[in-house]
């Protein structure tokens, strides 16, 4: 069969004055003096916000970027960026979601279909989406075609740990879930996160958090996110905490912290405001009915990796009885009690982008996992197993990030920008099975409001 050749087009972003971000985004390459032009592919594994979007597009002039994945906790709630992407000229394949990522079949193909032959790609996860099927992804490829991961979150890297620990997986996965730069986003995320709560609280139930005859709060894991949102609602005069933790030097830490230490049935008997910080699906059916009548619960990352809340309903554990933009009503059907989602189990630092303590600090850590890409694509420190991002490029990119927004006034997220193609730079030579790309180059302009 004949081979079919397609010019890729890359896109440049153009407006009335060079943001802080795109030059932020622009300057990344220089760190390593990354030539974007090189053949490698990424798959990237996305949000689906408005603040995802100079990132996404920044990515599309570094790396060939045939098709988004977006989480399906985003997605769904966001159909006017999935639009906006479209519109930029990205191609999403909405069906692709988590457990499509867990078929090895489906994922072969997948790939099969987009990576161009001549291609080397990586992949740019975002909560370990491809982790169960990554050793068939290593055994399927030759180190020569597929170069490793790099992963955002701490559930996905200890995913990625735990597949390492099971089957020889001979390609670096690179995670700045444990960079340093990255715990200081965790706490400006903690920060919103309690200030989200405490917003829905006084609008539902008319009185302040810290209102101790009203409200005992549980926090279900003490990680990065858990520990800050601890700490943030103990700033705000909160005294009733108590802290389900299982790993004993992080029981010691919240203990000496001074926080009340419970499982998480006796948490979820207790206390009337839970906010699960796990990433592992902690709530459980069996958790909900010892739950008192109106309880509120709270996420703090994708409801996919937090509570599963499809699944709840789908086994009729909870029954939808209204829903609203802040906190959607549920029936919990085994006791009769009532439940209230916040943001309807969404992370709500991801969708009330207005209470964000800097909005740019998102960037950072974003910049952090592009550079990952252009490490692993100039075979920079490999090592196969799970690597972090070292202290040495952290500093690199936090001078980068100093540069461009410290002392700016808050991004204007509302800010017009225009992309338009220019001259393609490469030739890609795509198999047969991959012709119909030439649709994801179609689009030449796009308005973001």
């Amino acid at each position: 069969m004949a081979e079919n050749t397609v010019k890729s087009i890359n896109y440049s972003l153009t407006s009335a004055k060079v943001t802080p971000v795109c030059a932020f985004f622009r300057s990344l390459p220089s760190l390593l003096n990354f030539n974007p032009s090189n053949k490698i592919t990424v798959i990237p594994v996305v949000h689906c916000s408005k603040n995802s979007l100079p990132m996404i597009e920044a990515l599309s002039h570094m790396f060939y970027v045939p098709i988004l994945i977006l989480k399906d906790s985003t997605k769904y709630a966001n159909p006017h960026i999935v639009q906006t992407l479209q519109d930029m000229g990205f191609m999403i394949d909405l069906k692709v979601n988590k457990d499509f990522c867990k078929n090895e079949h489906q994922v072969i193909h997948f790939f099969e279909k987009y990576i161009p032959y001549d291609h080397k790609f990586i992949i740019m996860d975002h909560g370990g989406y491809f982790a169960p099927t990554i050793q068939h992804i290593c055994k399927h490829f030759s180190s020569d075609k597929f170069i490793g991961v790099t992963e955002h979150t701490l559930n996905g890297h200890c995913k990625y740990e735990t597949q390492l620990s099971i089957f020889n997986i001979n390609r670096p996965i690179m995670s700045i879930a444990k960079a340093e730069a990255k715990s200081i986003v965790d706490a400006d995320v903690a920060e919103t996160i309690v200030h989200v709560i405490d917003h829905v609280i006084r609008q539902e139930k008319g009185n302040r958090l810290n209102n101790r005859n009203s409200y005992r709060i549980g926090i279900i894991g003490y990680g990065n996110l858990g520990m800050g949102i601890a700490k943030h609602l103990k700033e705000r005069l909160v005294q009733n905490i108590t802290i389900c933790e299982q790993n004993p030097l992080k029981q010691i830490k919240a203990f000496s912290d001074g926080f009340i230490l419970d499982g998480i049935h006796g948490l979820c008997q207790t206390c009337n405001i839970i906010i699960s910080a796990t990433g592992n699906k902690a709530i459980k059916s069996h958790h909900l009915k010892l739950m008192s009548n109106n309880t509120f619960i709270a996420t703090v990352t994708s409801p996919d990796d937090e509570l599963d809340l499809d699944k709840l309903i789908m086994d009729k554990a909870l029954t939808l009885t209204e829903k609203r933009d802040v906190a959607s009503s549920y029936y919990i059907n085994s006791s009769g009690n009532k439940v209230h989602l916040i943001m309807n189990g969404l992370a709500p630092n991801l969708f009330m982008e207005t209470c964000l303590g800097n909005p740019s600090l998102i960037y950072l850590v974003e910049g952090m996992q592009i550079l990952s890409n252009f490490l692993l694509a100039q075979q920079v420190d490999h090592h196969n197993t799970v690597q972090l991002l070292s202290d040495q490029y952290q500093q690199k990119i936090s001078q980068l990030w100093l540069n461009h927004f410290a002392e700016l006034q808050p991004i204007d997220f509302n800010e017009n920008l225009n992309v338009v193609p220019f001259n393609p730079k490469t030739e890609v030579v795509l198999q047969p099975s991959a012709s119909h790309l030439i649709s994801r180059y179609k689009k030449s302009q796009l308005m973001i409001s």
